[in-house]
């Protein structure tokens, strides 16, 4: 963010700064500035394509929501611990939240669910499969004159990691092949 966009986030929240949030302590300093007021973080790199797409809206949202504060934070320049602790937040709440999810599924009858019971509980695992992935590679797309690729940088950035991340996003459409057909023989054998 140039100084006039660090001045555009200092106009729309009111708060004492001019700079970027590129360190764990710029980051702490705002949040504690920010108080008891909801806050809407928005992580942004100079390589990242998806982030130059969304913040015209993100810039928009923030000038139509004075009573929340808007931070952008610049992955390239701030350190890992501000970017990690919001990964892990987000994977652990990914996990619970389909944990909570199969056990509800399980828990009732057919009746309640019928066959919906294996394709809620399939998306369930695969989106854990999904965020875990995400966490070990910690995929960024990254943007070079027109080429786009994404890159890793976790725990395991190597080709396999990104590659198996990629065929994550596959995951639905043959879960939604094995369903329709599930379901389609099991009419036929209740028809027959």
């Amino acid at each position: 963010m140039n100084r006039h966009g660090a001045q555009l986030w200092q106009r729309v929240t009111n708060l004492p700064w001019d700079h970027d949030i590129n360190s764990d302590a710029a980051f702490a300093d705002l949040m504690d500035a920010a108080g008891s007021t909801p806050v809407v973080v928005e992580f942004v790199g100079d390589c990242c394509g998806p982030c130059k797409v969304i913040a015209p809206l993100f810039d928009q949202l923030s000038a139509n929501n004075p009573a929340l504060h808007f931070f952008k934070v610049d992955i390239d320049q701030a350190t890992s611990e501000v970017t990690y602790s919001f990964q892990v937040f987000a994977t652990a709440l990914a996990y619970v939240f389909n944990i909570i999810l199969i056990f509800i599924v399980q828990r009732h009858s057919n009746k309640e669910i019928g066959t919906y019971r294996i394709l809620i509980t399939y998306f369930a695992l695969s989106d854990m499969y999904y965020n875990t992935l995400h966490f070990i590679v910690y995929p960024i797309p990254e943007n070079y004159g027109n080429a786009f690729f994404v890159g890793g940088h976790g725990y395991y950035p190597e080709l396999l990691g990104v590659g198996l991340y990629m065929g994550a996003y596959g995951h639905a459409f043959p879960i939604l092949i094995f369903h329709f057909l599930y379901r389609l023989f099991a009419r036929d054998q209740i028809v027959s």
